[in-house]
């Protein structure tokens, strides 16, 4: 598989994206089990939307820059 540099950064921001989704779904389910684990999965959800801000801009900032590569056809 060749890859650019954008490309690349594209998809580890997809990954990054997964990642983030689960921290949030597991969080959210931690908030149900006790106030321990409440804190925890406070954490989880927190850390989950950093990462999926972080992943959103990684993203578009890719996407722009592929777009302006010029096209090898």
């Amino acid at each position: 598989m060749n890859l650019n540099v954008w490309q690349f950064q594209h998809l580890i921001s997809e990954r990054l994206t997964r990642w983030s989704l689960f921290s949030i779904i597991t969080g959210i389910v931690l908030l149900f089990v006790s106030r321990f684990w409440r804190g925890v999965g406070a954490q989880f959800i927190g850390w989950g939307v950093i990462d999926l801000g972080i992943a959103q801009f990684g993203s578009s900032a890719a996407e722009r820059r592929i777009d302006a590569l010029p096209d090898p056809n």
